[in-house]
């Protein structure tokens, strides 16, 4: 039997683009120091704060804590977040293999750590997730969009956990095999909603070849090609 989830993930990952682990690693570096250079002056500042942190993911504030809690949560210092851990958390998402990358949204999805997701921590998570492109300013029609949100969630969910209301990692990683909709569909947003650019990585890529860091005469190339892009607002904060 085709394993569908392996097979979307890598339809995904071919879409986004990234690939070479060295160039990226170098992005991500820069953009560290770009967003700690955005935070004043601070002895002793050694990362990214969570507002910091917020403030370029631009997603709802409850992932963004959620995902703020699991990149720091194995540093010595939980306040902030160090140049490692955000370099291996980005390279995890969007280069780590199936299985590295889905342990990942496991552990985002464990809202306490203790090696379990539940049935209603996913719906919670992923009802601040689009399930509709478009949005209205009518009230009505807005609360009936929301009810039939929660009906989609909870079809969505009941193949995967098949009448369990919880599942450890083994199981996850058995049910999004070929049942993979409530991992994969996260996965596609953050992906959608990061603000990782892969335009400018051709300029990485060279400077990987040379071995050296990236080149300051090429940074120039990079003047209109923003490290990062603008993120679409493509959910409801609630």
């Amino acid at each position: 039997m085709a394993l569908i989830g392996r097979i979307y993930f890598e339809d995904l990952r071919n879409i986004m683009n990234i690939s070479d682990g060295v160039s990226f690693s170098l992005y991500l570096d820069d953009i560290f120091k770009d967003l700690i250079n955005k935070v004043p002056s601070v002895k002793g500042n050694i990362g990214i704060n969570k507002g910091s942190f917020s403030s370029f993911i631009k997603l709802p504030t409850f992932i963004s804590e959620k995902i703020f809690k699991f990149i720091t949560r194995d540093q010595e210092h939980s306040h902030v977040i160090q140049l490692y851990s955000f370099i291996k958390f980005f390279s995890d998402l969007y280069l780590g293999s199936f299985q590295v990358t889905a342990e990942l949204i496991f552990k985002i999805y464990d809202l306490d750590n203790d090696g379990i997701i539940q049935i209603q921590d996913i719906k919670h998570l992923l009802s601040f997730l689009p399930l509709k492109a478009d949005t209205t300013n009518n009230v009505e029609e807005e609360y009936i969009y929301q009810q039939k949100s929660l009906e989609m969630l909870d079809n969505m969910l009941i193949k995967p956990f098949k009448n369990k209301v919880s599942m450890n990692l083994e199981q996850f990683l058995l049910a999004i095999e070929d049942s993979a909709e409530f991992f994969l569909q996260f996965l596609c947003f953050l992906y959608i909603s990061f603000p990782i650019s892969s335009d400018c990585l051709w300029i990485y890529e060279k400077s990987s070849q040379k071995g050296s860091n990236t080149d300051t005469s090429n940074k120039s190339s990079l003047n209109n090609t923003p490290l990062i892009k603008e993120s679409p607002r493509i959910y409801n904060e609630s």
